[in-house]
């Protein structure tokens, strides 16, 4: 008999990990096996450092988090080119070292991201582009209830999600007589432990 392992893949906000890390991750961004599923193949540090700062502001337009699997570092998911005012955004995850793809990571990491996309950041709508020929990433996508938008760019396709809009009009009523001072803060850890057979 196989004995089942288990695994536990976990959402960090960038907030809770060292400088020296975030950093690391732009190496992760810039390596061959993830630059290739991007449109900017590679991230400069000056860009990479305005991208950390800029999720230190009171809101802002992007919200990043490390992806943990059994305590290794496994790669970054994140909220892009926030638009609170429409409740809309763009999602984008990239998972690294390779092996660590086809593990239930962007399962996890996607489920997770729409349930904060709701919840947290109430929107409404969540896009993302992906390779026309990801595959794997595309069955995901879909599966998850993302529809295609009709628009390319070049060999990347563009997919929307609806969100839950009741949820999101319902809070803004509740909050629209109060002023929001604080800045928008990053959910505790999120995690699930998994069984896969083999």
């Amino acid at each position: 008999m196989i004995e089942k392992r288990q695994i536990k893949n976990e959402l960090i906000p960038f907030a809770e990990i060292d400088d020296d890390l975030q950093m690391q991750t732009r190496e992760w961004r810039n390596s061959p096996e993830v630059a290739e599923y991007f449109k900017i193949p590679h991230i400069s540090v000056e860009t990479h450092k305005k991208w950390l700062a800029g999720m230190k502001t009171e809101h802002p337009d992007h919200i990043a988090f490390l992806l943990r699997s059994n305590g290794q570092n496994a790669g970054v998911t994140y909220f892009h080119s926030l638009d609170r005012q429409n409740a809309r955004g763009d999602w984008g995850i990239y998972v690294y070292p390779p092996e660590f793809r086809h593990r239930g990571i962007g399962h996890f990491a996607l489920t997770a991201c729409i349930n904060y996309a709701q919840d947290k950041l109430k929107l409404e709508e969540l896009f993302l582009d992906v390779m026309e020929n990801n595959s794997a990433a595309v069955r995901l996508y879909e599966s998850m209830g993302f529809v295609p938008t009709g628009e390319k760019d070049g060999r990347f396709l563009r997919y929307r999600l609806k969100l839950n809009p009741l949820s999101a009009s319902t809070e803004k009523k509740k909050t629209s007589s109060r002023t929001e001072s604080r800045r928008d803060t990053p959910p505790v850890i999120f995690s699930r432990t998994s069984q896969p057979a083999g």
